[in-house]
């Protein structure tokens, strides 16, 4: 490891040290609940394990997965960010949302638009300083608005480790770049060690493939067997996990 980067880390580890952990659960995250069956691909759903050990690595993976009650165009379906996180920023009790823009459909004007909305949603409903990071594979237009960004990431392929280990250090190297006014310094400093170690989590892979295994068994399918191109993905669910 460079000179410079065990400098980097002893002195983000100080901070670290110094910080004061959230003891228990902001109001908004107790007004929430897990979500039980949600459609997600296996290639999402190894991503959104790997970011939720990153960012609370002593948190049962299955409840960063969480239900908001919603109003508006969101009072049916209620607000479902794809992982949701508390204590890693410099606001201890503000949020930290992520999405995944994977289709297509987010580059069209109505998936635009329904994004901008969910942002305000998710920013309305969590303490001043929380933020919302999208991740995707398509140029977007900026969406205005403060705390949210949007990285840009290469396609992947589920249980190919190479693509995910490459999309995850994106991931990180962009939150290490345009967050790091405001994380939190332990999370700080567990982005910098993934990014010295560009490992993946084996508790992330075990619940992903667990998760991926379970709902495919709900399904009615092979526990193996993967859905055909353009077929509707089976619902997985954490409630066994």
């Amino acid at each position: 490891m460079p000179c410079r980067l065990r400098r980097a880390l002893s002195a983000i580890s100080a901070l670290a040290a110094g910080a004061v952990a959230l003891a228990t659960p902001p109001a908004w995250w107790l007004r929430s609940h897990v979500r039980r069956e949600e459609q997600f691909s296996i290639s999402e759903l190894e991503l959104m394990a790997q970011l939720g050990v990153l960012l609370m690595p002593d948190h049962p993976i299955e409840e960063l997965f969480r239900r908001f009650e919603g109003s508006g165009r969101f009072r049916r379906a209620g607000l479902l960010p794809d992982l949701v996180a508390f204590g890693v920023l410099k606001e201890p009790e503000a949020a930290l949302f992520v999405e995944y823009d994977g289709h297509w459909s987010h580059t069209r004007s109505r998936g635009y638009r329904k994004d901008k909305e969910k942002n305000a949603a998710l920013l309305a409903l969590s303490p001043p300083g929380s933020w919302v990071i999208r991740i995707g594979h398509f140029n977007r237009r900026p969406m205005g608005g403060r705390n949210s960004m949007y990285v840009k990431v290469n396609e992947w392929q589920g249980d190919e480790d190479q693509c995910l280990t490459m999309t995850l250090g994106e991931v990180v190297r962009r939150m290490l770049s345009d967050l790091r006014a405001e994380l939190d310094p332990a999370l700080h400093l567990r982005l910098l060690r993934h990014q010295a170690s560009n490992a993946l989590s084996a508790k992330a892979k075990e619940f992903a493939a667990a998760a991926a295994r379970d709902s495919r068994i709900r399904a009615g399918l092979p526990r193996e067997a993967e859905t055909a191109e353009g077929d509707q993905k089976p619902p997985r669910c954490y409630s066994n996990i």
